[in-house]
């Protein structure tokens, strides 16, 4: 019995010492982000007004917009590989969101697009993860993928692999960034 007054006793006095973390700098919210500007872009998150009582600031934001805020392209802009570039050392761009010019050879509009690389030993493929597939027209309108058509893809490469029973091949699994919704957030762009 004396050993738990003693140990309550040690507890009590480290909380009071040390504080129970409850006192929150404001600055810590701001911290969170790289870079302050982006506080002004993720104010129009917000679905409702704060409200303020005495002690509290509620604040209500919208959960797909924070999703995707925060697969915003956060790579370095003077990163603009060629594909032959990717193509060349894929491991050099892992986890990395790219943006290059590319030819699909095979579109499963459900499942992946596979890209023509003009190096028998290298498959390059993009996953949908179940999102549809396709691409904006000028009037806005859904337009399917086609073969054999140059297009711009913005994607993240995340697996790098040699399967045993395909010989030397090596296999690229790259990915669009799908929206929790099940949309492709950077759908591809025709080059003309």
């Amino acid at each position: 019995m004396r050993f738990m007054i003693c140990l309550f006793s040690c507890f009590t006095i480290i909380l009071t010492v040390v504080g129970c973390g409850t006192d929150i700098k404001p600055s810590a919210f701001v911290n969170v982000l790289s870079d302050p500007g982006d506080i002004d872009e993720l104010s129009t998150c917000l679905s409702e007004e704060p409200t303020i009582d005495d002690k509290t600031v509620a604040i209500t934001l919208d959960k797909q917009c924070l999703v995707d805020f925060s697969n915003q392209d956060q790579t370095d802009p003077s990163l603009a590989p060629s594909f032959a570039e990717i193509v060349a050392n894929p491991e050099a761009y892992m986890d990395k969101l790219l943006t290059f010019e590319a030819i699909p050879k095979k579109v499963d509009l459900n499942r992946n697009v596979e890209l023509y690389t003009n190096d028998i030993d290298l498959r390059f493929y993009i996953h949908t993860h179940g999102a549809q597939l396709y691409r904006l027209d000028e009037e806005g309108e859904e337009v399917p993928i086609e073969p054999n058509e140059v297009y711009r893809f913005k994607c993240r490469i995340y697996n790098l692999y040699k399967h045993i029973d395909r010989g030397r091949a090596w296999t690229v699994d790259a990915e669009f960034i799908v929206s929790t919704s099940k949309k492709i957030i950077h759908l591809p762009e025709l080059v003309k």
